[in-house]
């Protein structure tokens, strides 16, 4: 199960990271994708303990849905400024994002299936923000 610490409050993280400098700002939202779909991964292991599992999906769902939250509030609409196109990509892909998780409930009998794709959505998701977005905002955020 995720433990709720500092790690998985991407939030307030993240926000304080675009805040202070766009220095780091990828390799920052890169290691927080790869935290994001460790939880994902661990959270399969756990399928068969309803509680737990129910645990670490409220937990999942909080960290994921706040991390989306921080793009969407500090990147994502100075990014679609510059590519209208890729900033309504991303937006959907958020959206997929968002639909997926709420459709993974504990008493799901496909819930380690759904959760499989939701990691898949967002490894699809981190690599194009980070072809995107990320890439965009290292070379046109103001430091």
């Amino acid at each position: 199960m995720m433990q709720r610490d500092k790690a998985m409050h991407p939030d307030d993280d993240l926000r304080s990271e675009l805040q202070r400098s766009r220095r780091g700002m990828r390799r920052y939202a890169t290691d927080r994708h790869r935290e994001l779909r460790i939880a994902v991964d661990a959270l399969v292991h756990h399928v068969d303990e309803p509680h737990r599992f129910a645990a670490g999906l409220r937990e999942l769902s909080a960290a994921v849905r706040e991390h989306l939250a921080a793009e969407e509030d500090l990147l994502i609409p100075q990014f679609q400024l510059a590519d209208p196109e890729e900033g309504d990509a991303l937006r959907t892909e958020h959206a997929r994002i968002r639909e997926a998780l709420g459709q993974i409930t504990a008493e799901d009998p496909h819930r380690a299936v759904k959760l499989r794709r939701l990691g898949e959505l967002l490894d699809r998701t981190s690599d194009h923000e980070d072809r995107t977005l990320y890439a965009w905002a290292e070379d046109h955020l103001p430091a």
